[in-house]
């Protein structure tokens, strides 16, 4: 099969106190190493594929690749 040019993300929002109990929600405090500025959350409900192109710069870390991992087995169950 060929390979096409996209990758898989996830939108943020802002960080409502009860999304804290949903299980496809994953919360990601502020560090300068992501820059956010105040708490957010990753919906794994909403995952949808983008061009390469539209991508500027990855960031993250590997434990939060494995918390959005574990969110999307809930939603995929």
């Amino acid at each position: 099969m060929g390979k096409l040019p996209l990758k898989v993300i996830a939108p943020f929002t802002d960080l409502k106190e009860h999304y804290r109990l949903v299980p496809w929600m994953v919360v990601v405090e502020p560090t300068p190493e992501n820059g956010l500025e105040k708490a957010s959350v990753i919906d794994l409900f909403q995952v949808r594929s983008v061009s390469h192109q539209r991508l500027c710069e990855k960031i993250g870390e590997d434990e939060l690749l494995e918390r959005c991992k574990r969110a999307l087995n809930v939603v995929f169950e």
